[in-house]
């Protein structure tokens, strides 16, 4: 939630130089955030963080020639050239439209996060000098690169919130009434690909849903029904409850309650969910 009313708040009021709003580029929001001491990626990470926004890795997601992106980075779009899988390429040329980032200048003093590079862990543009890759470690007090994703827009009568982090299935769903909604009841397979495509331009993992199973039924080897006649381990039989699965293109798939992922709010647009 906090992140759907940063974005509002930012795009509706006027930034401190603290905080400096670039590009909207296919649903989601680029700003530059003043970092307190060195340049470092441990630095960049907590600047974005402070503010409720994601930090981004150089690559835009692991599709992107497979290094120089991690998992606690957002999978970010790009359009499929190794130029542009580069997360400062793709702002600099809807901002300047340049693919040299060093040559654009709202870019000037921004760094972001290149795992396994060999010049450190941060890239920094520095347009003056048309220099790109600045080593963070020799500067402090300048801008990392930070991104938020954009609401998800009304559908249906519905309003939809991704999470950012992995809760059980239990969890999750108080984590929505929390939100003055629930877990997503998907009744039809327009409302499925409608999700699945913010799913898959958005953390592109996947997302409990509001639907579980009733407590299992067992049959013995002779077709006899279990009664109440054995003893359990505490929390078993589990009850399976139903994601929209990754590795399924989204389509729905059943997992133990009790593991971890992401998942998908729901409300009507009157709702604390729709108040962006």
């Amino acid at each position: 939630m906090l992140a759907i009313l940063a974005i509002a708040l930012l795009m509706s009021t006027p930034l401190s130089a603290e905080m400096v709003y670039l590009t909207s580029i296919q649903g989601w929001s680029y700003y530059k955030v003043r970092v307190s001491g060195l340049m470092t990626s441990t630095n960049i990470k907590a600047a974005c963080v402070a503010e409720g926004m994601m930090y981004p890795c150089m690559r835009a997601n692991l599709d992107c020639y497979g290094s120089q992106w991690t998992a606690d980075c957002p999978v970010l779009p790009d359009v499929g050239t190794d130029i542009a899988c580069r997360v400062q390429v793709h702002i600099s040329n809807d901002m300047c439209g340049t693919t040299e980032p060093e040559n654009c200048p709202p870019l000037d003093d921004t760094f972001i996060s290149i795992p396994d590079y060999h010049n450190g862990d941060v890239c920094g543009i520095d347009h003056e000098t048309d220099g790109w890759c600045v080593d963070g470690a020799q500067v402090s007090n300048l801008y990392a690169t930070c991104v938020i994703k954009d609401p998800i827009p009304a559908h249906n009568g519905k309003c939809y919130q991704l999470s950012k982090h992995a809760l059980n299935h239990a969890d999750a769903g108080t984590k929505c009434a929390s939100l003055g909604g629930s877990l997503a009841a998907i009744k039809d397979r327009g409302e499925q690909s409608f999700l699945a495509d913010q799913i898959s331009h958005g953390s592109n993992v996947s997302h409990w849903i509001g639907l579980k199973s009733t407590p299992a039924t067992f049959i013995f080897s002779d077709f006899s029904q279990l009664g109440n006649s054995l003893e359990w381990v505490p929390g078993e039989p589990d009850n399976l409850c139903v994601l929209l699965a990754r590795d399924g293109g989204y389509k729905c798939k059943t997992d133990l309650c009790h593991a971890s992922h992401n998942y998908v709010c729901q409300s009507g647009e009157k709702s604390l969910l729709c108040t962006f």
